[in-house]
């Protein structure tokens, strides 16, 4: 009896190994049938065997389904989900995650591209990583490589990009250096809704997990991510004004949210006065919203604007921007408004007055402590209290600007003041 005891157990072991516990979705609409191909092939090869492939063709045409099947036909470990209309990525992901939540075997989840190629141990090293690390980390994250549209591996630097990645959780919501290679636990994902917020779906995502877990990284590379690939999200994005900024206004949006759920108030308030508006006013605008620094509330000042100008200026969308109408001069509007700033700092933007890099207001807002921390402070320039220096440009404390403002107003007054002397002329 003992020997046919250790045989059912022996079994019971193998039985409960070769069930799934990672749960892989892949969602498919529009594709190059060579990339799909690719990508199906690169999952289908994993090392990690013990996974359920969840494909959902999200209204593709059938050309699509019959690739899927033909690449993934005779393998138990998929699964696929045919949705009579394409309702976008993050509708297509949370059909293939609700399938995966019923398996009770499955522990691990993570969702690929038809686009992208994975390495042979993609699933297996991630899978290894959320094992091995303590039980409050429910993200795993690697780096990846970018390879152009033809399968080309693109020139970078992998340390810089891997010390890039390798970032604290807090500094998420500033940076998405998670990127596209990643697992997490399911039990984690239970606790929070599924994605939305497209087309930074993935980001959004992030920023609710890591509220209730911590993240590990695995500073190698486990994909290669086709970059502005034909049909991608990404190309859409960078070849279209009008997709850029629906994705800059997701993304600023997730964070503000993000705060909010947090209770980070907004550190900086950015008073932007316009009398008249220009296409370069809108080039300003949107370098300004741009910027990688994004905790601040923009307040866009109108003082006179043209009402066809101000019709423009509204189509560029941001959830951190209000709206001012005032009857004033610019300084005199500014001056009224600045009792009304909460915030620790302020800028008072002008065109031309901010450099166009993207990092520009965040160096502003940050200098390299001499403290044996190392940590960065934040610091605002000093300046002059004089009525002749322009105050447009520079980021503040707000109470040393208001100071500022102050003391030219008495300057302006005093000089206003004085008797006025006709110089003598000889004739």
């Amino acid at each position: 009896m003992g020997e046919l005891a250790a045989v059912m157990k022996a079994d019971l072991e193998r039985a409960h190994e070769s069930q799934p516990d990672v749960g892989v979705v892949m969602p498919v609409y529009v594709q190059v049938h060579d990339y799909l191909r690719a990508a199906l092939r690169t999952i289908l090869a994993q090392s990690y065997p013990n996974y359920l492939f969840v494909i959902v063709i999200d209204g593709a045409p059938g050309d699509i389904l019959e690739i899927v099947r033909e690449e993934t036909k005779d393998d138990a470990r998929v699964e696929i989900v045919v949705k009579p209309e394409n309702e976008g990525v993050s509708k297509a992901l949370n059909t293939g995650f609700d399938r995966l939540m019923k398996v009770g075997s499955i522990e691990y989840l993570t969702w690929v591209s038809s686009d992208n190629l994975y390495h042979p141990h993609f699933l297996a090293k991630l899978r290894d990583a959320l094992i091995q690390t303590p039980d409050d980390v429910g993200l795993a994250y690697s780096s990846f490589r970018y390879i152009d549209p033809a399968g080309n591996l693109k020139p970078m630097d992998f340390v810089a990009f891997r010390n890039y990645q390798n970032q604290p959780k807090a500094n998420l919501i500033e940076a998405g250096f998670v990127g596209v290679s990643f697992m997490y636990k399911k039990k984690y994902a239970a606790s929070i809704a599924g994605y939305t917020m497209e087309p930074v779906e993935d980001f959004d995502y992030w920023l609710r997990l890591t509220e209730q877990c911590d993240i590990r990284y695995v500073p190698e590379e486990l994909m290669d991510f086709r970059e502005n690939a034909p049909l991608s999200v990404s190309l859409r994005i960078h070849s279209s004004k009008a997709e850029h900024r629906r994705w800059r206004y997701m993304f600023n949006l997730s964070r503000q949210e993000a705060r909010t759920r947090r209770g980070i108030p907004a550190e900086t308030t950015v008073i932007f006065p316009l009398k008249r508006g220009t296409e370069s006013t809108l080039d300003e605008l949107e370098a300004l919203l741009s910027q990688e620094y994004s905790n601040y509330a923009l307040w866009i000042v109108d003082l006179g604007l043209d009402p066809s100008f101000l019709v423009q200026l509204r189509e560029v969308e941001d959830p951190r921007i209000s709206y001012r109408s005032m009857q004033a001069g610019e300084m005199a509007a500014i001056r009224e408004l600045m009792p009304h700033v909460q915030t620790p700092f302020t800028l008072l933007f002008k065109a031309g007055r901010l450099p166009r890099h993207p990092e520009a207001l965040g160096r502003m807002r940050t200098v390299q402590s001499n403290g044996s921390n190392g940590e960065s402070q934040p610091v605002a320039v000093k300046k002059s209290p004089s009525w002749q220096d322009s105050v447009f440009g520079e980021l503040y404390r707000t109470s040393q600007l208001r100071a500022i403002l102050s003391a030219q107003r008495r300057d302006l007054r005093a000089i206003l003041a004085r008797p006025f002397r006709r110089r003598s002329v000889d004739r």
